[in-house]
């Protein structure tokens, strides 16, 4: 069970209902916008949104790179 643990979903410990970690990030980003990351962060918007094109490009190119390993 341990060897592939599960990114997302809840599930069940000890009859407790868990979601992960990864799912409850997700969940909190999703209430920031750009303008209000840049205010707290003091990054601006335009690298904030930069960085977000480069991490989606880099996700996609290790995605089809893992693809071809298979």
């Amino acid at each position: 069970e341990a060897a592939k643990p599960a990114m997302e979903g809840v599930a069940e410990v000890e009859g407790i209902s868990c979601k992960t970690v990864y799912d409850f990030i997700k969940e909190e980003i999703s209430n920031w916008s750009v303008e209000k990351a840049s205010e707290v962060t003091g990054v601006s918007p335009e690298d904030i949104r930069e960085l977000a094109r480069i991490y989606e490009f880099c996700k996609r190119f290790g995605e089809m790179w893992n693809n071809e390993r298979k």
